[in-house]
Order: C-alpha cells, then structure tokens, then sequence
C-alpha cells in the first residue's frame, strides 16, 4: 500500500471548561474537557473507514476538526502527504473542496429560506464549476450555472431536477433532504466525504437505501469515505475497515470482517452484545459495562475503559477516586454500609491522583487503618488487588495504589488494540 491518502497523527482536542477572566481568576481556569486525547489513524483512497463509538467518545469532533469546523490542541493532519493542520484561510478554503462533511441534521444544514436549487448554486458561485477537463472555472452565466445544478440533483437521484430546484427544505422528506446535502457536497468534487451519523435522522425504512445510494455515489465518483456512527450494524454494512472509539481514544482498529467475527477489547465485546438478538435460541448471556461513562474533563488514569470493565486486572490504572466511587457503592449497598459507618462519611474522603485519604477526627488513624484494610480483604475485585498500602499518616488515613503499566497499542490478530490483556 502507497501513501494513504489522509493520515491523522496523535490528534488531540481541547475545549477549555471556564472561558471568563473571573472564572480563570477564581481558579480552576486550567480545566479542559478531553474531547479527542491522541488519536491516529489513516484511510486509503477509495476506502471506506468507520468511526465507532456511543455518543461522547469524540467521533464528532474528529469530523469537525478535519474540515477545519474545530482547531486541533496538538498533532498533525495529513492530506496526500501535505501537512494541513495549521492552515492559514486559504487554504482551508481549498482543503474544503477536497475534504466536505455530510452532517447528521440535514434538515438543519439546509437554510430555510433558501430554495434547493439556490443552496447548490450557491456551492458553484463560491468555488466555481467543474469544467470537463476537471479544472474550476468561475460562473459568468445563470444558464450554465442553472444546468450544473440540474445535473447534481439528477446525479443524486432527485429526479426530474427542474420540480426540486424551487423547492424549499421543508417541502421536501427526510430522504430527499439528504440527497440534497450529498448534492452540495458532490457540487465540489471533492476526495474525501466526512458522513458523520448520515443516516441516524432518517425512518428506519430508508435507511438501507440510503446507505446504498453512498455506497452507489463511492463507485461512481470513486470517493473516500470517513463513516462515523454508533451503530455497530451500520458499520458493519458499509466500512472496509472499523475503529472503536471510547472517552476520545481509540481502544480497536482493524477489518470490520475480522473485528465483527473475534472482538478482542472488552469494549469492543460490550458493544457487541449489547446488539439486540430476535432469536431465542441464539441469545447467550451479555457482560455489559457497569456503571456511567466517566467524566471526559477527568478522563481515568490508565485504560479509559476500566472503572467499566469486567475484565480489568490491577495494573489498568486504578487511582484515588475509584477507591472513594468503591466506597460509594458499598453505602448504597443496606449489607454493608451499617457495618462501615466508622469508616465514612464518604464525603470525608479525598482523591487526589494514587492516594485517597481522609482526617481520621476523633478517631485513632491506626484503628481505622485496620478497618479499611479488614474491609478490603473481603474485595477480591482489581481494584482492591491494585492498592499498595493502607498506613495511618499524622492524623488521617491514606490509601496509596500502585502506579499503572504503561498502555501501549499492540497489534493482536490483525488488528491494533490499545489493552493490558495482551
């Protein structure tokens, strides 16, 4: 395989949680949400790559920042070997006609008041019209410009162009909304389509046409698709090859066949059974994730994934506040939370990084020491397994856990993925 034709490296994006002078001023001005934390990738010409992920995980946010919609923190974008990441206006300009974005909402990326056919037009009156020698020439004449339109509807199936052209957004479905974003975005020619949830909008009745009318408009134009979506049965149709997506990482990435047949992440195999089964016969017993997905501004230490996972081990990054949620869990719980009373209130607690502790008060720090570590034998789970002392300290008592294993992306079966199990 030659140069791919866009390469993605470490890509990370920032937003930044306070924005004011007084906020910053107050303190915790330094805090910012981690939507897209090291992400690498690349797409072959004419392949189709998948985005996977539930909502959150920072799919979105890769596509915007590919167009140039969001600024990256740090990394490098790549387009046909030419570094693009800090483009000056210009060149943005020009990346866009080579790199457009099919959007979720098409009934919100069309404007109201503009007719269909003037929503195209308006495509070739700013970057000018394809010539039949493939260069871009400007529009000097309403003829030509009103037959470049016709002939993009009719390309994309809405047919007879002339009944679409003076029509309005809302005078039209869902289906043919979408088919007339595909066509302001096939107006530029453009290499790369970003088709961010495309489908996720439309009637389930349509969906699979829809999703062969992209398929149909990849063979015709010989495009390149970024496919993003949650739908694990969507991706599996469309994309030559998958990355699954979590709290800004991408934990698997490999051929659809080969993911889809032999899961290797514990991710990965969630999603997998969360699938809704119709036969009895086939269904089997799903290990799915316990708990919320957690706060991307305080992303866990380690694997993102292992405050969730069923099959974490010790050294996956266990830290300070996992120990306080553990204690959480066992209050809530009317077995154990009268037995430990001594122990909290949990608000008592403090996390900060590998240490949880708390003032022991009244209390002999020794004494309470002894009830933790009496307590956590009882837990034979990984995170009880990661912890490396529990000592008095002064006057309070202090939970030290071990520092993690470095996480690394290893290539397993065929397919990278980014896992302390192998």
């Amino acid at each position: 395989m030659g140069e791919p034709l866009l390469d993605v490296r470490d890509l990370r994006v920032y937003f930044p949680v306070f924005k004011g002078f007084v906020q910053r001023l107050l303190g915790g001005g330094e805090a910012v949400v981690h939507a897209v934390d090291g992400v690498s990738f690349s797409i072959e010409e004419g392949e189709v790559f998948g985005l996977v992920g539930e909502s959150g995980c920072g799919k979105s946010t890769i596509a915007k920042t590919l167009v140039g919609l969001v600024r990256p923190t740090s990394g490098k974008i790549l387009f046909r070997g030419e570094d693009v990441t800090g483009m000056d206006r210009q060149t943005l300009f020009r990346l866009r006609e080579r790199i457009q974005m099919v959007h979720q909402d098409a009934h919100a990326a069309l404007s109201p008041a503009m007719t269909i056919g003037e929503a195209i037009a308006d495509v070739f009156r700013a970057h000018g019209i394809i010539s039949e020698a493939g260069e871009r020439v400007p529009v000097h004449s309403d003829v030509l410009l009103r037959k470049a339109v016709r002939g993009v509807l009719s390309d994309v199936g809405l047919r007879p162009p002339e009944f679409f052209y003076d029509k309005y957004p809302d005078e039209l479905s869902g289906g043919q909304k979408q088919r007339v974003v595909a066509a302001r975005v096939l107006a530029l020619r453009p290499r790369i389509i970003v088709a961010d949830e495309p489908v996720a909008m439309l009637d389930m009745s349509i969906r699979a046409r829809m999703l062969e009318f992209l398929l149909e408009l990849k063979e015709r134009h010989k495009l390149t698709y970024l496919f993003i979506t949650h739908d694990l049965a969507t991706a599996k149709f469309m994309c030559d090859r998958i990355a699954i997506m979590y709290l800004g990482r991408i934990v698997e990435m490999g051929p659809s066949d080969t993911i889809y047949a032999d899961p290797k992440h514990p991710y990965t195999r969630a999603l997998l059974q969360a699938i809704p089964i119709p036969d009895p016969e086939r269904r089997r017993e799903r290990v799915l994730p316990r708990g919320e997905v957690p706060n991307a501004v305080w992303p866990p230490l380690g694997c993102r994934f292992h405050p969730r996972c069923p099959a974490a081990l010790a050294t996956c990054g266990w830290e300070g506040r996992d120990f306080v949620t553990f204690l959480e869990e066992r209050w809530l719980s009317p077995e154990t939370a009268q037995a430990e009373t001594d122990i909290g209130p949990v608000e008592r607690w403090q996390a900060d990084g590998l240490v949880a502790s708390r003032e022991a008060g009244d209390a002999d720090p020794a004494v309470l020491s002894e009830r933790v570590r009496k307590m956590l034998s009882d837990e034979r789970g990984p995170m009880a397994q990661a912890i490396e002392s529990v000592h008095p300290e002064a006057d309070s008592v202090v939970v030290r856990f071990q520092p993690p294993d470095a996480l690394e992306v290893k290539t397993v079966s065929g397919r990278l993925v980014e896992c302390l199990l192998y």
